[in-house]
């Protein structure tokens, strides 16, 4: 499908591996001109990232490189996800007060939640949840997803082409609205 991507400009931050590689992915993949971000410190990561991108759609990705002030802040407070949690409903609905206001100008604003999306991250917490169990992180991911209505993960790639379509000009009229990319794994909306 032609989602109306080619030649666009595509901003893809945290975009060195997971979820944030398979949206830049999948744009990419439309034709669009896509930039992706990370820290200076995961500048191999990000090149590798640009190599994978371009390999699979036969785009090649500008590379980008930020940081902030105060890296530690970002890369801790994963315990629980306290802080993911607190700042999820203000993100949606600062998004739909955006929505609303920037509605007469022509853009959308959206957001986007992932369930359980297997990324690195996600097999390497499962490879020290496995060990905790005496399991390996494959039988440990089996067992985890086992409960979830569709029995596995998903994938960046389902996650890419879902941002992929909200982004693009194909989608005209959804705003102010949280998607959960989640396979049916939340139970509350």
């Amino acid at each position: 499908m032609d989602l109306g991507l080619k030649d666009k400009v595509v901003i893809v931050l945290s975009s060195a591996a997971g979820i944030g590689k398979g949206i830049a992915t999948e744009v990419a993949r439309e034709g669009a001109k896509v930039v992706i971000a990370t820290a200076e410190p995961f500048r191999a990561e990000l090149e590798q990232a640009q190599a994978d991108i371009e390999k699979e759609t036969g785009n090649k990705p500008y590379c980008f490189y930020y940081d902030v002030l105060d890296d530690a802040s970002i890369k801790s407070a994963l315990d629980n996800l306290i802080l993911s949690n607190t700042f999820r409903m203000g993100v949606v609905g600062m998004s739909k007060t955006m929505a609303r206001e920037f509605g007469p100008y022509g853009i959308l604003v959206n957001t986007m939640g992932p369930g359980r999306i297997y990324t690195d991250r996600i097999k390497y917490l499962n490879k020290i949840r496995g060990e905790k169990l005496g399991m390996t992180e494959e039988e440990y991911t089996k067992k985890d997803s086992a409960g979830f209505p569709q029995r596995r993960y998903q994938s960046t790639d389902e996650y890419g082409r879902m941002a992929a379509f909200l982004v693009s000009p194909a989608n005209g009229s959804m705003s102010g609205q949280a998607f959960i990319n989640d396979g049916a794994m939340t139970t509350s909306y």
